[in-house]
């Protein structure tokens, strides 16, 4: 890579080394390849669309980077200096919809599939189709050692106020953190102190809670997913009984997953990982700066005898 077109050079958080490893260790399976679409039910200006994500390429050097790792200590991230985005346009407004559905299905996981080459940038991928006069789908798709949810709203809303109001509006818009400035952030904090801390909140907690259903020990497990839907009715149920207790509906989730995990367990200390933002507010600007800040920390719950 030639030097003149390496805008910085870092390294990885500990989140994204996690995401790497388990990437290399399941390079097929594209559980770290994330997909985003939305629908315009209006008529779309392809080239002034591109023309929007190139400016929000230019903005933030998460849309420029790649990963390396060979024959080094510890990895690495690279922004280059400049990117040429991979678009794809197709029109299927000639198609029914029951076809387009297929495609569309079709699309995604064909997309999915692809995977990306993380030591080629830019790892996201942008198509738009076109399913009637005025109605077209946009589909993003990107690795996730590059930008959690925050990031995508921010960086989907900064191309809809370019898109819409030309790149002229680049200039007064709020000019964007580097990640690597958040980098260098977590290299000053106190790691003795943080250590202690979670030595403190781990204190006494030997083992992984076993459950039934578990594979035995030693023995590959095969991934588990659940879909549940709850009804309207219950869903506001429950938003009255957090907004009655001054809870989050995350907070009143995770305690009933919690609750969940101790009854299985036949146990009335349980730990698993929670996911936070990791967007910490003394580090300025960081709802700005788009890249990978959530953190999966253990949360440890104690439950009372009679629950």
């Amino acid at each position: 890579m030639a030097a003149r077109n390496i805008e910085s050079i870092c390294r990885l958080t500990a989140l994204q080394e996690g995401v790497l490893f388990h990437t290399l260790e399941a390079a097929r399976d594209g559980v770290y390849v994330n997909q985003y679409s939305c629908d315009f039910k209006q008529a779309v200006d392809l080239t002034r669309l591109q023309q929007a994500w190139d400016r929000v390429a230019k903005r933030h050097g998460a849309l420029r980077c790649l990963f390396t790792w060979e024959r080094r200590e510890k990895p690495l991230q690279i922004v280059r200096s400049k990117v040429e985005l991979p678009w794809q346009t197709e029109n299927w407004s000639e198609f029914s919809e029951k076809e387009q559905a297929l495609r569309w299905a079709s699309l995604l996981a064909r997309d999915r599939d692809a995977g990306f080459d993380l030591e080629r940038p830019p790892l996201i991928r942008l198509h738009i189709v076109q399913l009637g006069d005025a109605h077209f789908r946009f589909l993003l798709t990107f690795h996730h050692i590059l930008l959690d949810g925050w990031s995508l709203r921010l960086l989907m809303t900064e191309a809809l106020q370019i898109y819409a109001n030309g790149p002229d509006v680049c200039a007064s818009m709020p000019k964007p953190g580097a990640f690597s400035d958040f980098v260098e952030w977590l290299d000053r904090q106190n790691t003795d102190r943080a250590e202690k801390h979670w030595q403190e909140v781990l204190r006494g907690f030997k083992a992984a809670s076993r459950l039934p259903f578990d594979a035995a020990r030693g023995e590959p497990q095969a991934a588990l997913q659940q879909e549940l839907s709850i009804s309207a009715e219950l869903t506001e149920q429950i938003s009255a009984m957090a907004r009655a207790e001054r809870l989050t509906l995350n907070s009143v989730v995770l305690g009933a997953w919690a609750m969940l995990l101790a009854r299985h367990a036949a146990v009335d200390d349980v730990v698993f990982g929670a996911t936070l933002s990791g967007r910490p507010p003394t580090f300025e600007g960081a709802d700005r700066v788009a890249g990978l800040f959530i953190n999966t920390l253990p949360l440890r719950v104690r439950l009372d005898q009679d629950i």
